[in-house]
């Protein structure tokens, strides 16, 4: 990923052969995400200032008239498959599902890009992406897609009021030159915490594993990643049976304790952010981006507060093991319809490592939007309708959504650091510095990626409803049940949730990580 980042920063990976122009010109169509919020005084999302500079751009370099066809977000999938019955597809389309890219190509719908990787612009591609990224596309050792690159890994991160630990004489530990503490550290300051009255649900957890993998993360000592091949079913738990038993067994005991509101099952992400922003929770855990305006309240409200990233570690103080983003974002796919696959290779490749891409999508016009300071992109605050329409969106190239420039954690911090103090001018570098912390802990020691499960999990589709019914209830249950319960209560979940359909799946998706190692 590193690689990747700074092949972009330098325009791009050198190729001992690179995408030739076309003596004829070709027309290469591509999906353009449309959110219908695009501003009509600017034009449409598939005709603009950018859309023009790109096809001015891929004309000029590869003799391709490249033209966009808007797709709508909210029902892309819909949309495409209507578009394949009328064979009106566009030839370069993406999709997040993983699980619909391998229906396509098990339908014939998309075009064998192997051929196209060994020389020019698919050369080039495969060589900046690398092998294991590449391999997120394959299936059965076919090319079927190329995965947009994502530089920025890190995923979630715990949280917590140092004020209120303050308050009450505790000391945070550190790990890797980060704020940390142990699960029953953890325990004992949240007791604390209520007793002194300083909330009274100290832990704010949601019915989701977002809010939840960092607590799990502390119990559980399996990283391989045959493991993590197999583990979670929509987010519920691992396959590390007696590290997850015991991180509910830790989540039961914090319930018991009155640490936990009793109407956690019933909460989303909006009932955590707002105990977060009235100062009704000391510790939570999520993705860790996601807070910066719950924490402006907060601060609003209490100037004195003060909320910190940490790690939940392990009991002996090693750090936790949960997951953190695989180093792919959407699937760039080619319709099998398509009349000339290597110009769309040549496309795709232009959009993840030309320079040219990179600066459109992420940083608009030098002078006008950017400049360069000793080498480094920085932004020009500007009030352009133009660039503000496009700023952050990345549905112009969803190949490139991640700006590669995030991978450089200098750069990362002061373009932060400058969006906060606009933002947040009286709290901007409190909000900042939780956050930049939280990012480096997301991606540090013991963050696993997923491996690339690239075929149909037929218990995935058998069980559809039994396997999240089934691990929810698990989840839940073992949360709630009275202390001298547990035990009994996570046995007969987990014995439900295997034996319909949960050992089948697991056995499926190890079989499937093996064969993606072939």
């Amino acid at each position: 990923t590193q690689e990747m980042a700074e092949n972009t920063q330098e325009g791009g990976s050198e190729s001992s052969e690179e995408p030739q122009k076309r003596e004829e010109t070709v027309t290469i169509t591509v999906e353009v995400f449309d959110r219908g919020e695009y501003p009509e005084e600017l034009g449409t999302i598939t005709d603009n200032k950018w859309t023009r500079m790109m096809q001015e751009k891929v004309l000029e370099e590869l003799n391709i008239d490249l033209q966009f066809m808007a797709i709508p977000r909210s029902d892309e999938v819909t949309k495409i498959q209507a578009l394949m019955a009328a064979d009106s597809e566009p030839d370069i389309f993406y999709t997040y599902d993983q699980a619909q890219m391998i229906q396509w190509a098990a339908a014939e719908a998309l075009a064998d890009l192997t051929p196209y990787m060994e020389a020019g612009g698919g050369k080039e591609l495969s060589d900046y992406m690398g092998e294991d990224a590449m391999r997120y596309g394959q299936i059965e050792g076919v090319q079927y897609a190329v995965n947009a690159p994502r530089f920025d890994l890190g995923q979630y991160c715990c949280f917590i009021r140092k004020d209120m630990l303050d308050a009450v004489g505790v000391e945070l530990g550190e790990l890797n030159g980060h704020y940390a503490m142990t699960p029953s550290e953890l325990k004992d300051a949240m007791i604390k915490i209520k007793e002194a009255g300083l909330c009274d649900y100290p832990i704010a957890i949601r019915n989701h594993h977002d809010s939840r993998a960092c607590i799990e993360g502390a119990f559980l000592t399996d990283s391989s990643e045959e493991s993590w091949a197999q583990a979670r079913f929509d987010g519920y738990f691992t396959i590390d049976k007696e590290g997850d038993k015991e991180g509910f067994r830790f989540l039961n005991s914090c319930y018991n304790e009155g640490l936990i509101n009793p109407d956690f099952a019933l909460y989303d992400f909006n009932n955590v952010a707002e105990m977060v922003a009235s100062g009704q929770t000391a510790f939570w855990s999520d993705d860790y981006w996601l807070f910066p305006d719950y924490l402006n309240a907060l601060y609003e409200a209490e100037p004195d507060a003060e909320v910190v990233a940490m790690e939940l570690t392990h009991e002996d103080g090693t750090p936790a093991i949960y997951e953190r983003y695989s180093p792919i974002g959407a699937f760039g796919m080619v319709s099998s319809s398509c009349e000339d696959v290597e110009a769309a290779v040549d496309v795709l490749n232009w959009l993840i490592t030309s320079e040219d891409a990179h600066l459109i999508t992420h940083h608009g016009v030098e002078g006008e939007n950017f400049e360069y300071q000793d080498g480094k992109i920085v932004v020009i605050e500007t009030d352009d309708p133009n660039w503000q329409s496009q700023r952050g969106g990345g549905d112009l190239n969803v190949m490139l959504n991640n700006d590669p420039c995030s991978a450089d954690l200098e750069y990362a911090e002061q373009t932060l650091r400058d969006k906060y103090a606009i933002k947040y001018p009286e709290h901007g570098d409190k909000i900042a510095d939780a956050e930049l912390a939280g990012k480096e802990i997301a991606s540090s020691e013991g963050k696993i990626a997923f491996p690339p499960i690239n075929q149909t999990i037929q218990a995935e589709i058998d069980y559809a409803a039994e396997l999240p019914e089934n691990a929810t209830s698990l989840v839940i249950s073992s949360i709630t049940a009275p202390a001298d319960k547990f035990d009994e209560t996570f046995e007969n979940g987990y014995e439900t949730y295997m034996n319909n359909g949960g050992e089948q799946r697991q056995q499926e998706r190890l079989e499937a990580y093996q064969n993606s190692l072939k």
